[in-house]
């Protein structure tokens, strides 16, 4: 509950209950400007006469309609699961409260005839779009308007039957209208303020809502690209975590192959077996170094590159994902003589990981298959595609399917653009063919290198 704006509220309902004092008749000249309109039979005195009296009781009227409003909207967060009845009951208790006070104080009679419920209504009906419509200034300027264009009600004669202009000076403007044959004006004068006043407070309450609906738009738009950037981060650091992990864990292979041949060596030494070949022991030694050096250069530069076989590399990105593969049948089926690729072992076989992973999510448990194909293409070049049996993906999501942030597995979504990154980078091109219900083939198109080359790296 906001203890200022129910302040407030009240506030402006004793201010309202003073407002005869405040703005007295008298202060308007509306007694005088009358007689001299029955003196001189003018017409035009009349109509001044009765938009004065309009506009003195919209003065007078939008404290203690505005205040009740704010105890309303109070009242709604105080109530809590009865918030929207005590809302909507606090206009129908404070205002014939506030009236009856006015009549006591300065023996002025309000009526609630027909403005008073129309006001009302209107407040309600405004009151239900309280968050779409914030600020007290936006809502003082719509009760102004309203409450401007339905006092025009209690001037017209047409609208006797129907509880409006019963107090003292309406009646008298009326009557004097009857007196000049003015009705007819009046009524036209009334009706035409009455229509455009409300129409510029209903014109005015749809821009503020439209307003307000873009800024909230702006917010959580500003709030996702937060939160897509919170996830860009999160998975960068796991893509990270992963090929770390995924280089430790192929470093061990080298490790342990030079443990292995230094236990030989001390086995060796010990023994006093002089005439072993160690050469050939060394050169095993230095070729799991070379190993481990390559795997580092990998990781350290993203650049580098050397020439890849396209079947290890893909038995590679396979043992990668083997703890995730479960039920699933992978099957690869690599060309013969393929030529090879230069890229970056550890960030080509990271963005091929990305797609296997995606297929193997795909796919229905227990049921799932996974085709790996390696073709030759013309001019030198290697087409790798992984296909599964998956659900596959309808024709709105293929169009996102490489937005950052887009995912329809609950993911980060940020695995199929690294992937796209990095096979670009590698001079590459990655496509999806989707077939809803009928599974997704991933197609990556990659140079292959001129063997008279040699490697190259980026070091």
């Amino acid at each position: 509950m906001n203890k200022r704006r129910l302040f407030l509220g009240a506030a402006l309902i004793v201010l309202g209950i003073l407002g005869p004092t405040l703005l007295p008749i008298h202060l308007f000249g509306i007694i005088p400007d009358l007689y001299r309109a029955i003196e001189t039979a003018h017409q035009g005195l009349l109509i001044l006469v009765a938009a004065k009296l309009v506009l003195i009781n919209t003065l007078r009227g939008v404290p203690h309609y505005l205040g009740t409003f704010l105890v309303a909207d109070e009242l709604y967060v105080l109530g809590g699961r009865y918030g929207s009845l005590f809302s909507a009951a606090a206009p129908l208790i404070i205002l014939p409260f506030v009236y009856h006070s006015i009549y006591l104080l300065h023996g002025v009679t309000y009526d609630l005839g027909t403005p008073a419920v129309v006001t009302i209504v209107g407040m309600l009906l405004l009151s239900a779009m309280r968050r779409d419509v914030p600020g007290i200034m936006n809502r003082a300027l719509i009760v102004l308007l309203v409450l401007f264009g339905v006092q025009w009600l209690d001037v017209m004669p047409a609208f006797d039957s129907f509880r409006s202009g019963r107090g003292e000076i309406s009646h008298e403007i009326k009557a004097v209208a009857d007196f000049l044959g003015s009705q007819e004006v009046l009524n036209f004068l009334g009706c035409t303020f009455l229509v455009v006043i409300l129409t510029m407070a209903f014109l005015l309450v749809q821009l503020l809502v439209a307003h307000h609906r873009e800024i909230e738009r702006e917010r959580l738009d500003r709030e996702r690209e937060r939160e897509l950037e919170r996830m860009r981060i999160a998975a960068l650091e796991a893509k990270s975590l992963r090929e770390i992990q995924s280089l430790v864990h192929d470093l061990k292979t080298p490790l342990t192959a030079i443990q292995g041949l230094s236990s030989v060596l001390e086995l060796t030494w010990a023994a006093g077996e002089r005439g072993t070949d160690l050469g050939a022991v060394f050169a095993r030694m230095n070729k799991a170094i070379d190993a481990m050096n390559n795997m580092v250069s990998d990781l350290l530069v993203e650049k580098r590159r050397q020439p890849l076989e396209v079947e290890e590399l893909l038995k590679y990105v396979i043992a990668q994902v083997s703890t995730q593969q479960g039920a699933c049948t992978i099957e690869l089926k690599v060309e013969p003589g393929l030529p090879r690729v230069a890229g970056n072992r550890i960030r080509l076989a990271r963005a091929l990981a990305n797609l296997l992973e995606n297929s193997l999510q795909a796919v229905p448990q227990g049921e799932g298959r996974i085709t790996i194909r390696a073709l030759s293409k013309p001019g030198g070049g290697v087409r790798i595609s992984i296909t599964d049996n998956g659900s596959g993906l309808g024709e709105p999501d293929q169009d996102r399917v490489f937005a950052p942030g887009f995912s329809t597995k609950g993911s980060t979504g940020l695995g199929l653009p690294f992937a796209r990154e990095v096979i670009e980078t590698h001079g590459g091109y990655l496509t999806l063919s989707c077939n809803a219900g009928k599974g997704t083939t991933a197609i990556v198109d990659l140079p292959g290198v001129k063997e008279s080359a040699g490697a190259h790296s980026g070091d």
